[in-house]
């Protein structure tokens, strides 16, 4: 990986993917105004391409609701009832979460590599440590010499 700059790059495209994704998905199902939901987990299961995620309602009474999609049945099942949707959907959800594998995966590689810059508990610079250089830095540099 070229450092900082293509990391925030890929970041940026893929928060415009699952943007517009949603839009998508949104625009299909009509217009309810929704009830107030939080998000408390999402899990994708990338060998069996299940996606699975918690909703709690109101802060009030922190009711937790499961759902589980199967991409390769194109099915949605919450509390033992089970729906279909479209296997065109499935492929472009399934496409959506393999680019963000991708992308778990290649972080790996980037954290494995010793890539970034160190901080200590409060997200400050270690000092001694020379921060990590840019992609635009190391071609540069390239280029200058001989």
């Amino acid at each position: 990986m070229n450092g900082t700059r293509r990391r925030c790059s890929k970041i940026a495209k893929l928060a415009g993917l699952i943007v517009a994704a949603l839009a998508v998905c949104a625009q299909q199902g009509g217009v309810q105004k929704p009830k107030p939901r939080r998000l408390e987990s999402l899990t994708w299961n990338s060998v069996k391409h299940e996606l699975s995620w918690v909703v709690s309602n109101s802060e009030k009474d922190k009711k937790e609701q499961n759902y589980r999609i199967d991409m390769s049945r194109a099915t949605m099942s919450v509390n033992g009832e089970t729906r279909g949707f479209s296997k065109r959907e499935a492929a472009n959800v399934q496409v959506l979460m393999d680019i963000l594998s991708r992308y778990a995966v290649e972080s790996t590689v980037w954290w494995e590599d010793g890539q970034g810059e160190k901080l200590d508990e409060k997200g400050r610079p270690l000092p001694g440590k020379p921060r990590p250089k840019s992609g635009a830095e190391i071609l540069r540099a390239s280029a200058a010499a001989p």
